[in-house]
């Protein structure tokens, strides 16, 4: 698989590869966040070595074809990386100024459901204090 990579990188491996990492990251994401924590957690914890081992061989396996098909589909996979960075970025946006400005809106509008009390004296006494 490794010299088939190489032959039809033919040297010029380095684009595909920077490629790679983004799409690599889209999937562990996208794995991370669908399989169940158990099941990561059982894989992680309760799988044998040589188990482990598959699983490792079969990742490597996988990024060689992964490289393979970015080189064969060089255009679509060039639009999908630039898609999961645009989405990484509206993501960042909107977690960072448009979220806590839409929620601080909808408090001052329509008022929060937090029950704190200011006038409470929240474990203080003046004597202490």
């Amino acid at each position: 698989m490794l010299g088939e990579v190489e032959r039809r990188t033919g040297g010029h491996w380095y684009g595909v590869a920077a490629l790679s990492i983004i799409h690599l990251a889209a999937i562990g994401f996208l794995t991370v966040w669908l399989m169940p924590r158990r099941i990561l957690f059982a894989i992680s914890l309760g799988a044998t070595g040589k188990v482990k081992l598959a699983l490792a061989l079969n990742f490597f396996t996988g990024m060689l074809l992964l490289q393979l098909v970015i080189k064969a589909w060089w255009a679509r996979t060039t639009l999908l990386a630039a898609i999961f960075v645009v989405l990484w970025v509206a993501a960042l946006l909107l977690n960072r100024f448009v979220l806590p400005e839409a929620w601080q809106t909808y408090g001052a509008l329509f008022g929060s459901d937090n029950k704190f009390d200011t006038t409470s004296p929240q474990g203080r006494s003046a004597k202490l204090d």
